[in-house]
């Protein structure tokens, strides 16, 4: 357990511990406020009764006092009721020094009373104790209030004493006990911070650790029903491909279903690689960069995806007359690349294609765009598009799945250096991809 005797709660926690110990002190006073209302009208009503003058030496001037400050407590409850059902819990912490002021106060009607019963309060601390513990023990201040609350009520106390305490040796005797009634009342204001404090610092923890281990549940149960919709498929194709095979008269198909089978294998095995790399990113914050010339990059990546569309898709790349060179982790900007230019040919059909790969400096930012003139996207897919297992998913041009986990993967690479991955596109006219990159 950490201790807060002369500093406050981390600032991570500051505003929220703040709020709840003022929300709480709100309460505390409006029940000490009705509480010395009820029993100065009990005490006020004794004195029918019993004759008190014998015990108290100013016992007119005690009963003003309690009147006094019975009004008063009368006053604070009122608005403290009043504050509480006319404000949002959320804007009462505002008000808060109207709590505070009524903690002054009632420690200082506890000194006033101290003096005013016997005249010499190393007789009669009793009051004082049980205004100042009082306080302490059930209010939770800041450092700067309590000083202020101990401060103030010092300067009270310093005062009264000169007026009523004459004898150098009875004053000196009085003002060290009083300092050190205040020390203890200070220690047992900041023990009380401290354990609130660490108390609340514990429930945030565990409420912060109940919220991660909710998000890896439902990324458990995402994975789990994502693994279980994908991979069922092509399981199911092999399946029937293989009982095919097993039939007789089959034999010149063979091949064919070979083959099938191969693409079945591979969709499964592109399933399970996704899913993967995506848990994996998830546990990783390591990224190990170094300067690579983005030029290269984008011409090998050119060369790869050429070859596979084999002029089916007219692919072209444009590079600046200068040579450009980032620090990047290699493999994840060109695997984001790679998840550009293949979902621009999944979504762009073979009659008229045209896809353009393209790297040029805007405004601070290196910017690398794949541009394709295909399906586009519609306007309420867009907002959800980046998202894992994103619902916006669909069937390419020659009905291809869409696992759900590229464009996710690829703004989580774009982020980690610190840049954006976006898109601009518009429905059976083409989309445009854009990575900007810190410059």
């Amino acid at each position: 357990m950490k201790l807060y005797l002369i500093s406050s709660i981390e600032p991570e926690f500051r505003d929220g511990f703040s709020n709840q110990t003022r929300l709480q002190n709100f309460k505390i006073a409006q029940i000490i406020a009705a509480i010395s209302l009820i029993l100065g009208m009990v005490w006020r009503s004794t004195t029918l009764f019993y004759d008190y003058e014998p015990v108290l030496n100013s016992f007119e001037s005690y009963l003003k006092v309690n009147t006094y400050f019975g009004l008063v407590s009368l006053f604070f409850a009122a608005v403290f009721i009043l504050l509480r059902k006319r404000l949002m819990p959320d804007e009462l912490p505002s008000y808060h020094w109207i709590a505070w002021m009524y903690a002054l106060l009632f420690v200082i009607k506890n000194v006033g009373l101290s003096f005013i019963a016997q005249r010499n309060p190393s007789n009669t601390m009793a009051m004082l104790l049980v205004g100042l513990f009082l306080v302490a023990g059930v209010m939770v201040f800041s450092m700067l209030e309590t000083i202020a609350i101990a401060g103030i009520t010092f300067c009270i106390f310093i005062g009264g004493l000169g007026y009523f305490q004459t004898d150098p040796n009875l004053w000196v005797s009085n003002v060290v006990a009083f300092f050190i009634i205040l020390s203890v009342y200070i220690l047992i204001s900041r023990l009380l911070y401290t354990y609130h404090a660490n108390y609340y610092k514990k429930v945030r923890t565990i409420e912060a650790k109940n919220k991660e281990i909710e998000l890896a549940n439902e990324s458990k149960n995402e994975l789990l029903s994502m693994v279980a919709h994908d991979l069922r498929s092509p399981l199911n194709n092999i399946q029937s491909l293989v009982e095919l095979m097993q039939m007789p008269g089959q034999e010149e198909e063979q091949a064919a279903y070979f083959q099938l089978i191969k693409d079945c294998c591979d969709k499964a095995d592109r399933i399970i690689r996704e899913i993967v790399a995506a848990a994996q990113e998830e546990n990783s914050s390591k990224l190990i960069k170094n300067p690579e010339h983005l030029n290269t990059l984008l011409q090998d990546c050119f060369r790869n995806w050429k070859k596979v569309v084999n002029n089916k898709v007219k692919l072209e790349l444009i590079l600046p007359d200068e040579w450009i060179v980032l620090p990047i982790h290699k493999d994840k900007v060109q695997r984001i690349i790679d998840n550009l230019i293949g979902n621009a040919i999944k979504f762009t059909p073979q009659a008229h294609g045209k896809i353009s790969v393209e790297l040029k400096r805007v405004k601070g930012w290196v910017r690398i765009s794949v541009n394709d003139n295909g399906m586009g996207i519609p306007a309420d897919h867009i907002p959800n598009l980046f998202d894992k297992f994103t619902s916006a998913g669909r069937l390419g041009i020659n009905n291809e799945a869409s696992i759900g986990l590229g464009l996710h993967i690829s703004r989580q690479f774009a982020e980690q250096h610190g840049g954006k991955l976006w898109v601009e596109s518009v429905e059976n006219k083409g989309s445009s991809f854009y990575l900007d990159l810190p410059a």
